[in-house]
């Protein structure tokens, strides 16, 4: 295709709305939208040259997927491959080894995948998923392996209805983003209830659900083929630059997507690329040179950006001075590998960079692997401190705590009956209950609320205080309508509630306390939050081991000021102040069990070691709970 020097400019505007947001998320929450504008140009783009090329029947599928691969491989591959080998010097052997799984689905293309089931992309800044942008590379990639056979097909069989077809397929897609949420992959296979923006949790990296705003850009291409008369052009393109402002105002992380609220921004985007022409104000800002040179090397500013953010993010460099040095090593190492990679290998005919590099990945993701992330240079508490020595807990005690889901109650099991009802912290005690050994003790049954819901059985709306993204997850929880849930209530003799508690919930709690009484006979009880500060196994291992097992920390103010509320709120015998019973003070907390065990894996949840210490001390502490121990 002709180049277009305007397309650089917008190449530019998106990668630095996903640079800032990456580097500090609360000056532009909404900064991950620029991926979004990137698939519009991608789209209008790939689709420009395979139609192009087909006309002038110089078209070859062989050598459209060697310029693809050429286009993005040796860049990625040396990306990651460097950033695999820099981690060594910055990272744990967990850390390691995570990294190297990414890396290897990195080079694969299907990081995407892998990020769906490993975190998801808004996880806490301070995690060390080095190459979670790669997930947006890897779509990419699937795209342009498919799209092409899509296309020559609807081109060969439905000749006149090409833009037909693009539509149905860009309609398809973007149904799946909006309302995939309302889908159960199992019996019934709808949700009970059904909501206008329900966007399913895996949308945000499955290539389907994302692949309407790459078709929205291929529209773009067919639009501008049909040659249109386009009245009013230079103010249109004002226009749409002025309102990308907009989007920016109210999207952020808690905003369904992708979705409806895309539409914006990529339709803006479209217009922007079918209406810009030269001698137009808007062409003139896109075409400053500063503009241009940042979306040439967009591509490389896009991949070498994030793992850098994250080695900085370890090291705990989150200063002003450091987002510069970032913005600075960023721009200029992303002109080198413009120049030295990208064009280098876009350009010339080389068949053994990409094998080598291959090569190179592998035999790295390999030799991490394993050893365990050379695990083997470190001995005694430093090992196990930087092992993965809690990997799958968190999985295990919530797929334990759903064994119980719902459980019926026996009259003629003499146990106690035990009702449990909350989030990962009820799943913690329920935790605390099997490491203990008290099972045995009790008839248990369980039913999960998300934190993200809140706690509560009030006759009062709560969707004011839930996320948009949530309401939908809520609203099918149903928090306590259940009749089955209401039933053991009415049967269970102790009724235990235990969540992250949050600041909007406390005017609640006594409204809720008494809905409760008015249904059950059994004892109920409010588990107080607990908070073990922040786990930093970098800064842990460096510590001497006698200091270090006596670590005490800081709890948050957020927990400190629940906790404080509650004892006001809730009558002293149906609460459980958690955090006292297992807390040196009010304020700080210890980290480590007597046996140099760390308590928490993330500052909020147990290991089993935790688990079973506290779990113990609890138990033996709460008169209501002491019988479990019998």
């Amino acid at each position: 295709m002709k180049y277009r020097p305007e397309i650089d400019g917008l190449r530019a505007i998106a990668v630095l709305l996903v640079f800032v947001f990456h580097l500090k998320p609360e000056i532009l929450p909404s900064g991950f939208i620029g991926v979004d504008l990137f698939f519009v140009i991608s789209g209008y783009l790939i689709t420009g040259i395979i139609l192009n090329q087909q006309k002038s029947g110089n078209w070859s599928l062989r050598l459209y997927y060697i310029n693809r691969i050429k286009r993005i491989v040796p860049l990625l591959y040396f990306i990651i491959l460097f950033f695999t080998c820099l981690s060594y010097l910055v990272f744990t052997p967990k850390q390691l080894v995570n990294i190297a799984e990414s890396s290897f689905y990195c080079i694969t293309f299907l990081s995407n995948i892998f990020f769906y089931f490993e975190s998801g992309y808004f996880q806490p800044i301070d995690s060390m998923n080095l190459f979670l942008h790669t997930w947006s590379v890897s779509i990419e990639m699937q795209f342009y392996l498919l799209y092409p056979l899509l296309l020559l097909f609807v081109k060969r069989f439905f000749t006149r209805s090409l833009a037909v077809w693009i539509g149905c397929f860009t309609f398809v897609s973007f149904f799946l983003a909006q309302f995939g949420g309302n889908g159960l992959f199992s019996y019934p296979f709808v949700e009970q209830e059904l909501f206008l923006t329900n966007v399913a949790d895996w949308a945000y990296f499955i290539p389907f659900t994302r692949a309407w705003v790459i078709l929205l850009g291929a529209s773009v291409f067919l639009i501008e083929e049909s040659r249109p008369k386009l009245p009013f052009a230079n103010q249109i393109t004002i226009v749409s630059l002025f309102l990308l402002i907009f989007p920016l105002s109210y999207i952020d992380s808690e905003t369904p997507y992708p979705s409806a609220h895309a539409l914006l921004p990529t339709l803006l985007y479209c217009l922007l690329i079918l209406c810009l022409r030269k001698g137009q104000i808007a062409y003139s800002v896109l075409t400053w040179a500063p503009l241009r040179l940042i979306g040439k090397i967009s591509f490389s500013i896009y991949l070498i950006h994030f793992p850098l953010i994250k080695i900085f993010n370890c090291l705990r460099w989150d200063g002003i001075v450091e987002m510069v040095v970032i913005f600075t090593l960023t721009l200029f190492t992303s002109m080198f590998t413009w120049k030295h990679i990208e064009q280098r290998y876009r350009k010339k005919e080389n068949g053994v960079v990409i094998p080598v590099l291959l090569i190179a990945n592998v035999t790295t993701i390999s030799a991490l692997l394993a050893s365990n992330g050379f695990i083997d240079r470190y001995a005694g508490h430093d090992r196990y401190l930087v092992s993965d020595f809690q990997k799958g807990q968190a999985v295990d005690s919530a797929d334990y705590y759903q064994q119980f889901h719902l459980s019926s109650f026996s009259d003629e099991d003499e146990r106690t009956k035990l009702l449990v009802i909350g989030d990962s912290f009820a799943e913690d005690f329920v935790n605390c209950l099997k490491q203990n050994n008290v099972m045995a003790n009790v008839q248990l049954s369980t039913f999960r609320i998300p934190a993200i819901c809140g706690n509560l059985m009030i006759q009062a709306d709560l969707t004011p205080f839930i996320s948009q993204k949530s309401i939908p997850i809520c609203c099918n929880v149903g928090w306590y309508k259940s009749p089955a849930l209401q039933k053991l209530m009415g049967e269970a003799e102790i009724l235990l509630l235990a969540s992250f508690w949050q600041e909007w919930q406390m005017p609640y709690l006594q409204e809720s306390l008494d809905n409760m009484k008015a249904i059950t006979g059994g004892k109920v009880f409010f588990l107080g939050r607990k908070d073990f500060g922040t786990i930093d196994v970098n800064t842990l291992v460096d510590i001497p081991l006698n200091q270090r097992l006596e670590t005490l920390n800081p709890l948050s103010d957020g927990t400190i000021g629940i906790n404080r509320q509650m004892r006001t709120i809730v009558a002293k015998e149906n609460f459980i102040d958690f955090q006292s019973i297992i807390g040196e003070t009010d304020l700080l907390i210890r980290i480590f069990t007597p046996d140099g065990f760390l308590i928490s894996y993330d500052g909020q949840h147990f290991t089993n070691e935790g688990a079973r210490h506290i779990g113990r001390k609890l138990l033996q502490t709460h008169p209501s709970l002491k019988s479990f121990l019998d």
